[in-house]
């Protein structure tokens, strides 16, 4: 082989070596690059995992503040209806009944005195009897309504305690609903929180994919570079083969040349020799036979 063609032979080699070793140093940083890529989706997926359960917990508790929220309202709308109810009795309530009961007794004692100590007319003793006769069924009257009114007190100091156990309801209610809210809350934020981080992982993972291709298109590139040296490589020792293979027939084809001719060379000693032999021994040589 040429000094020329063997310095491009070692050229080519090297050329090729330096593309492969290029192209796999690329293919490591691109399986690196997705290994950091398939790390950023893991914790993506732990995230998800994450905000998956926190909406459970905080449509759990959106559920829970609703039915508090209801019974709230209930036990108050209960509790105003009580208050209005109480509001209609104690306009049935009159403070100065008992006071009313007492003067009236005391007008008719003094009309009962007045009739029996003093003379007067028939038409004016009918009329003071009348309005005696008046006074003692307004007594009557008053005293009903009184008997009513204690009957009233008491429906109201009912409605009263019972105003006062739905509110205390109301408001334990209210406090639980509170608390649910602020648990609400937490979860509402923490979801935000990871919302932000998946955004954010999902932008990284997206700038790594982007090096990725650009990686593996560069890969790509040298790899191709590298085939095609490989046939320059080839060629050139295919060519080197053909050469060397050539170069053995040639010197076969003289090792046969030089192996005839000392063969000849032998034989033409051997007749020499039996010649020679012949003679010694008083024989005749027949020319015709040599």
């Amino acid at each position: 082989m040429m000094p020329e063609r063997r310095q491009e032979m070692d050229s080519a080699e090297k050329k090729f070596s330096s593309l492969l070793d290029r192209r796999n140093e690329l293919n490591a940083a691109s399986k690196q690059l997705q290994d950091e890529r398939r790390g950023l989706f893991d914790q993506k997926e732990f995230l998800f995992k994450e905000m998956d359960q926190l909406k459970n917990a905080r449509n759990d508790a959106n559920s829970k503040i609703q039915a508090h929220k209801k019974a709230r309202n209930q036990y108050q709308k209960l509790a105003r209806a009580k208050i209005q109810a109480k509001k209609k009795k104690v306009g049935d309530v009159h403070s100065n009944l008992v006071e009313t009961i007492e003067v009236t007794k005391a007008d008719i004692r003094m009309m009962e005195i007045t009739q029996e100590t003093r003379g007067m007319p028939l038409d004016a003793e009918n009329e003071l009897l009348d309005k005696i006769r008046l006074g003692r069924v307004e007594i009557k009257r008053l005293d009903g309504m009184l008997r009513a009114q204690v009957d009233i007190t008491k429906d109201i100091e009912n409605l009263d305690a019972s105003i006062t156990e739905l509110f205390g309801k109301s408001d334990e209610e209210h406090r639980k609903l509170v608390e649910l809210s602020e648990e609400w809350g937490k979860h509402q934020d923490r979801i935000k929180v990871i919302s932000g981080e998946m955004t954010h992982l999902l932008g990284e993972a997206r700038k790594k994919s982007e090096k990725i291709n650009k990686i593996r298109a560069s890969a790509d590139e040298f790899h191709n570079k590298a085939m095609e040296m490989r046939e320059k490589v080839f060629a050139i020792r295919k060519e080197r083969r053909d050469e060397a293979k050539a170069a053995r027939a040639v010197v076969s084809e003289h090792n046969k040349a030089a192996r005839s001719a000392l063969q000849d060379e032998k034989e033409i000693k051997k007749k020499e020799d039996d010649i020679v032999a012949l003679l010694m021994k008083g024989g005749k040589i027949e020319l015709g036979g040599y």
